[in-house]
């Protein structure tokens, strides 16, 4: 029998991912710059959310990661010059040389 435990936010859940779904259909149906918002939002908090994982102790450093991936995102979606293509690479850097446990699959993931 699966534990009732695991189920209890279960309802959340599910109203948070209608809401993610409803923000992401919106922004397509708007097209533009709401696209390039939400791709730049949305970068921004996967890093935010890797970082947290690999570094549980440092929320703050988190936060600061997710902010400089979507600040070298957003120059790339709104200017599209293939040079600030290299700013993409930032994020990937900087968690190479920060103390974590999980360097290189952060600067994979981050590259990607």
């Amino acid at each position: 029998m699966s534990d009732p435990a695991k189920w209890g936010d279960l309802r959340i859940r599910i109203a948070s991912g209608l809401i993610v779904l409803l923000l992401g259909f919106t922004a397509i149906w708007l097209g533009g710059i709401a696209v390039r918002i939400m791709a730049v939002l949305s970068a921004g908090l996967m890093i935010w959310e890797l970082a947290r994982l690999g570094a549980p102790g440092r929320p703050n450093q988190a936060v600061a990661f997710g902010a400089i991936a979507a600040g070298s995102l957003a120059p790339f979606m709104h200017l599209h010059g293939p040079y600030w293509l290299i700013l993409l690479i930032v994020p990937s850097l900087l968690g190479l040389v920060t103390p974590r446990k999980d360097r290189i699959i952060f600067a994979v993931y981050a590259l990607l």
